[in-house]
């Protein structure tokens, strides 16, 4: 059903589910979920003719996301956390989506999508690689990469979806995700409501257990998506945009100037852009994939979705790496460190990896090539990863690719760290009020990183890493809503924690923040 919404919603019935968020499991599964529903085909014949509607395609009319306005319940100049999705009014077609496992999935999409900075069509196909990739086409163009499990897009929610402060997204995503987990789609409990349905003879029994067995064959099918995403986006070559170099040389003088001022322009224009926006995806893609096989108790896919990644990383490493000096003698861990800290200190919006032409276009102050190896030495020396003999040519070509890596290879770059073992990771079922993480610190201080007197040596090492990473996040003294999901994530991923800065710390970043935009 491609051309199909997915997770189209009878918005009147669902207004019931905010009831069902604190009952128990006995109550939510006796009252009848007329929720999710997949649109039902329904022939018309007229004179013995099948008539068939086309959808008009207003191209006129795109969404706009990043145009998004603050919202009027927070502050235009802090960083925005999970808890603070409770300080504002969500409308309540994205509070009918958020409490079905298909409509939490289809609002993750939505977010996803409207946190691209692109133009949105609400007619318009997106596959996987549109949703999770960086950058695609409103015309879903099948030249450009196979597409993989394309559908559509709620429209009505979509466009909600567009206009709420993007600040929200990664807290949208987090609330999803801890209603999603409520959801108990294995396939035992599949049987035991068709057990149910066939020995009650009840109607509404059938049609709950068929709703329930259709979401469990929708997110099992979203899974093994995943899984063919991951071999696609795996292999992506990093060195593609490397090949305009020769190109770009041949270009006359006399057209310097105005390709100068083209570039400038590209560059103002890529600064409204997230330059992490990879990074943001994988960190908020590692946070689905075990919740979706926890809802649908699938150990299987989930076990080959991490082998996949396992045996596809070391491809990635080759590429970034292909004389293998700057990747040897370093664990894998270290390895990912010193991948995501290249990754940051290329997209610099001062510091680009770019070509040797589009550099020579810039000012002298500009010139950063070097200094930004010198930087990578000197934030890896930080985590006790000595690059001092690596060749500077060497360290030049992993900024160069690690600056194209997709939010996939990423994904598999931080898979690749083993979770801390003082901390039991286990994301929170309730996302608001303050027992939202058990896991934080109760005096709200902020964590210090160097207090390794109580704490083994490898936990130690994941304080001192996210340590660096906050120390290259501020590397251009801002810190971006971007930045600081990533940071959080990687905190809660590493250290069992969702939280960095104690209150005096975060004034001063709203600071930073009220700068940046």
């Amino acid at each position: 059903m491609p051309h199909r919404s997915l997770f189209d919603i009878d918005a009147e019935e669902n207004h019931k589910q905010n009831a069902i968020f604190d009952n128990t499991a006995s109550n939510s599964e006796s009252q009848t979920d007329k929720g999710l529903e997949f649109t039902k085909e329904v022939d018309t014949i007229i004179n013995g003719r099948l008539q068939v509607e086309i959808a008009p395609i207003d191209t006129d009319n795109l969404l706009k996301p990043w145009q998004a306005k603050p919202d009027a319940d927070l502050p235009e100049d802090t960083l925005i956390e999970a808890s603070d999705i409770q300080k504002v009014s969500l409308p309540q077609y994205v509070l009918d989506h958020i409490y079905h496992p298909l409509g939490a999935q289809a609002l993750i999409e939505a977010v996803m999508l409207c946190h691209q900075h692109q133009p949105l069509s609400t007619n318009a196909l997106y596959g996987l690689a549109d949703i999770w990739g960086e950058g695609f086409s409103i015309e879903s163009d099948s030249t450009s990469h196979k597409q993989v499990l394309p559908h559509r897009i709620d429209a009505k929610l979509l466009a909600i979806v567009a206009n709420l402060d993007r600040r929200l997204d990664s807290a949208l995503i987090v609330f999803a995700l801890a209603q999603l987990r409520r959801h108990d789609l294995s396939e035992i409990h599949i049987k035991k409501l068709k057990l149910r349905s066939d020995s009650e003879h009840s109607h509404e029994s059938d049609q709950y257990y068929k709703k329930q067995a259709k979401c469990r064959t929708m997110l099992l099918r979203y899974q093994q998506g995943m899984v063919e995403l991951f071999h696609q986006q795996l292999t992506s070559d990093l060195t593609k945009s490397l090949a305009c170099d020769s190109v770009d040389q041949k270009i006359s003088s006399d057209r310097s100037y105005s390709a100068a001022n083209s570039f400038n322009h590209s560059l103002a224009v890529e600064r409204q852009k997230s330059s992490i926006l990879s990074l943001w995806q994988a960190l908020q893609l590692q946070q689905l994939l075990p919740i979706l096989s926890e809802v649908l108790h699938d150990t299987d896919t989930q076990a080959l979705s991490s082998q996949t990644l396992k045996t596809g990383i070391e491809g990635v490493r080759v590429q970034l790496d292909p004389s293998g000096q700057v990747f040897e003698a370093l664990s894998d861990a270290q390895i990912s460190m010193v991948v995501l800290l290249a990754y940051r200190l290329s997209k610099d919006a001062k510091g680009q990896m770019i070509s040797i032409y589009e550099r020579s276009l810039l000012s002298e102050g500009d010139e950063s090539v070097a200094h930004y190896i010198v930087d990578l030495r000197r934030h890896a020396r930080l985590v006790d990863i000595d690059l001092t003999t690596v060749s500077d040519v060497n360290l030049q070509w992993l900024l160069l690719t690690a600056q194209h890596l997709n939010s996939i290879q990423l994904l598999a770059i931080i898979a690749a760290v083993p979770i801390s073992t003082i901390h039991s990771i286990k994301r929170p079922i309730n996302t608001l009020g303050s027992t939202n993480y058990p896991e934080r610190q109760q005096d709200g201080s902020q964590i210090d990183y160097n207090d390794d007197s109580t704490i083994r040596p490898a936990h130690h090492e994941y304080r001192q890493w996210l340590s660096t990473l906050h120390t290259v996040m501020l590397h251009d003294t801002i810190i971006s809503q971007d930045e600081y999901d990533c940071l959080i994530a990687m905190s809660e991923r590493w250290l069992g924690v969702r939280q960095l800065f104690d209150k005096n710390y975060q004034k001063s970043s709203k600071k930073l923040y009220r700068q940046h935009n």
